[in-house]
């Protein structure tokens, strides 16, 4: 199999054709050698003669190490590359780079359509959906689209019944944190949405714009009826 046929453990071991024995003369665990006889079967059998390194974890093939390496670091955890100004580690020097725009203030990505500028270029991405009206996260069970995968997850939260946000006061579950945050202030007491006519409060911005449609614009009231 020659080159191609190189596999790489979680530690960065090669395997080497068609043995198992390691390069170095180290023993392998039995572990080991199980995901790296895996590993040689996924590259005897991939299309892709020019992929010649693979992940033992998962079966991920790669043409370059270095795409390798990055890939490793998903199964590894490690975060090589530091912000000097937060201490903030990533996995990829072009996350360290997205990330030191929030301390510079640096938004490269402007939008054609309304001129607003974004930090990275999958916000702008996003963003431009606005204006096209695309929802590219389509639940299957009931046909809603979204902009943001993260509002279709929490959607399809709903469908599977997941409530993952709990209250610590008295138990009660809901399926978005947003929810519980309202939940809550039945026991905190809080009403942050003020009425700026009466200066009464509520718990809830929707109780607050129901209140205010049924206070009489100025002028409007009726005035005293003599008798």
């Amino acid at each position: 199999m020659g080159e191609s046929s190189y596999a790489f453990s979680s530690d960065g071991i090669p395997y080497e054709g068609n043995s198992l024995a390691s390069p170095q003369g180290r023993p392998h665990s039995t572990d080991q050698r199980l995901k790296a006889f895996k590993a040689i079967k996924i590259l005897q059998e991939t299309d892709s003669k020019d992929k010649k390194y693979i992940c033992v974890e998962c079966g991920k093939t790669s043409r370059y190490k270095s795409a390798y390496l990055r890939h490793k670091r998903t199964h590894t955890g490690e975060k090589p590359f530091s912000c000097t100004d937060c201490g903030k580690c990533f996995r990829r020097s072009s996350q360290l780079v997205t990330h030191q725009r929030t301390h510079t203030g640096e938004r490269p990505y402007t939008c054609l359509r309304c001129g607003k500028s974004f930090s990275c270029n999958s916000t702008l991405v996003t963003h431009q959906r606005t204006h096209t009206g695309e929802k590219p996260y389509i639940c299957m069970e009931c046909g809603k689209g979204f902009i943001h995968s993260s509002d279709y997850n929490r959607h399809h939260r709903v469908h599977r019944g997941e409530k993952r946000y709990t209250c610590k006061e008295c138990g009660k579950s809901f399926s978005q944190s947003s929810y519980l945050v309202i939940h809550q202030r039945i026991h905190t007491g809080e009403k942050p949405f003020i009425c700026n006519e009466c200066g009464k409060s509520f718990s809830r911005n929707s109780s607050l714009v129901t209140h205010q449609e049924h206070i009489p614009l100025p002028g409007t009231r009726n005035p005293p009826q003599n008798t």
